[in-house]
This record gives structure tokens, sequence and C-alpha cells, in this order.
């Protein structure tokens, strides 16, 4: 890893009986730490221009996921100083499986307080505010769920839809058709 970079690998499967990926794409309730892994992992590999090092077993990398071209579908990126419509917006989170809240507190959670929405992306460690001012994205901004202060500002922030939700997938592909 410390050869190529801790940003070219995609670790991918619990090592487990069932691997992650399986454990997603066939049981209705998952660990939202699997599902946050596997999202993470497809955004990575679909999106990545750069080679990449996967390290899987070889019973999740032979197993159907996503299409990439359903990956990239599935891919809202949000960028400081750029104009989204608020409504829109939110129709998309909730389209996208994630689960509106009075506060965040895990993977595909958002809860929306005047013209601020705070979203718990599935491929993200930690919340994140986005504050509007009217249709434009004032700031994004890491927080702290319980202390509620900021820990980092960004310019963009990558979200991805709970793509391995029964109902989203449209077409299943192999690992190497990323």
């Amino acid at each position: 890893v410390k050869l190529i970079g801790e940003e070219q690998v995609v670790l991918v499967g619990s090592g487990h009986k069932d691997s992650a990926i399986k454990q997603a794409l066939y049981k209705h309730h998952t660990d939202t730490d699997i599902h946050a892994q596997i999202l993470e992992a497809l955004e990575r590999i679909s999106t990545s221009t750069e080679p990449l090092l996967i390290i899987t077993t070889a019973e999740t990398f032979a197993l159907p996921i996503p299409t990439k071209e359903q990956v990239a579908k599935n891919l809202l990126t949000v960028r400081r100083g750029e104009e989204i419509d608020f409504q829109t917006f939110i129709g998309w989170l909730r389209a996208s499986h994630f689960d509106e809240k009075k506060f965040v507190e895990v993977c595909g959670d958002f809860a929306i307080r005047g013209g601020i929405i705070d979203v718990f992306p599935y491929t993200e460690t930690a919340p994140f505010r986005i504050e509007f001012m009217g249709d434009t994205v004032e700031s994004i901004r890491e927080f702290d769920s319980v202390s509620q202060r900021s820990i980092l500002h960004r310019d963009e922030l990558h979200l991805v839809a709970d793509i391995l939700q029964e109902d989203s997938i449209e077409k299943l592909s192999l690992m190497t058709d990323h």
C-alpha cells in the first residue's frame, strides 16, 4: 500500500463465509458498514481514472455487481458555488434511498433544517452539512454528529445512491467489467 498510495487501493468483501457484496445484493436488511464498503468500492472503481489495486476474495471478485453505467448514473457531485434546485436535491436523496431523519446519525441519513441539508453519505465516515442560499450551494462542511461542530470544509462532495437495493438493480456485471 505504501508503494502505490492508499488512494489507489480498494478493499472489497468481508472475507467471511459470504462476501459483503453477496450479503448486500441478496438480503433485504444488511449491515450499514457492509453497504458503505461496497458502495464506496463501486464508486471508486467506476470513477477512477488511475489504475487501482483491488483486494478481495475470489468469491467476491466473481459476484455480479451493478454496472459501471448504473453506478455513474446514480452518482451526484455537489460543488460549492454550484446551482442545484433545493427541492430537486431533496427528491434525489429520497429516491436514492437516503432516510430523512431529525438528525443524521448513520450512513444513509439526511435531515433538512431551513436552507441546510445534513447528509451522511454511504461512502463517507462522517456526515456533511450543505448550506444553500436559495438554489446555490454556499458551503459544504464535514461535521461531528455529536457536537454538531464543523471539522473540515470541502469544495465538492460525491453522493452515491444506494444502488444495492433490489428495486435499484437494473443490470449486473462483473468487477472485471469496471
